[in-house]
């Protein structure tokens, strides 16, 4: 079974504010095993980054004017991802991103069945706990390589692992 494990940076909290997207990251996992195969792009947003965006993953406006647009990788993206069962990190805020975007290029959007949320697999497991992604690697025994987090293939590479770990400390515990 093939899943792909996808993270994203954006200009801010809010697509109903305008905020883009400004980095996707995809880990691919067949079997629930890291296969090596990935995929990475920045992207100019057309817009500047809200300040607290900014500090979260220090990508600088002038950076991303460089960038290619979302409609210049969309077709790549979409063939990485094929069919595939995504897992995400708090998905609804991921796919929300994801699918305004392709909205805007007249594409269908993905279905939210399509996902599997690692922030409510871990609240059901760990409730009342820090489920945040480094909280969770902390708990779980990953180890998080400093200054490697809030970058979207970094962050996806680390949820590919705390996502095999919460499946197996489900089914240890089930």
């Amino acid at each position: 079974m093939r899943e792909i494990v996808l993270d994203t940076e954006t200009t801010g909290l809010d697509i109903m504010d305008g905020h883009r997207l400004v980095e996707i990251g995809c880990v691919e996992l067949v079997d629930r095993v890291v296969t090596g195969r990935t995929w990475n792009t920045f992207l100019n947003p057309r817009r500047c980054n809200h300040a607290e965006a900014f500090d979260i993953h220090r990508l600088p406006d002038a950076f991303l004017r460089k960038q290619p647009l979302f409609r210049e990788r969309v077709r790549d993206l979409m063939s990485f991802l094929a069919s595939s069962r995504l897992v995400m990190h708090n998905a609804a805020f991921d796919l929300a991103f994801l699918n305004n975007e392709l909205v805007l290029e007249g594409m269908e959007p993905i279905r939210g069945s399509r996902a599997i949320d690692t922030l409510s697999m871990a609240r059901s497991i760990f409730p009342g706990r820090a489920n945040d992604l480094g909280a969770l690697a902390q708990r779980l025994g990953i180890e998080i390589i400093p200054g490697r987090t809030h970058r979207a293939l970094s962050d996806a590479r680390l949820l590919a692992a705390v996502y095999v770990a919460l499946l197996k400390h489900r089914e240890d515990h089930a």
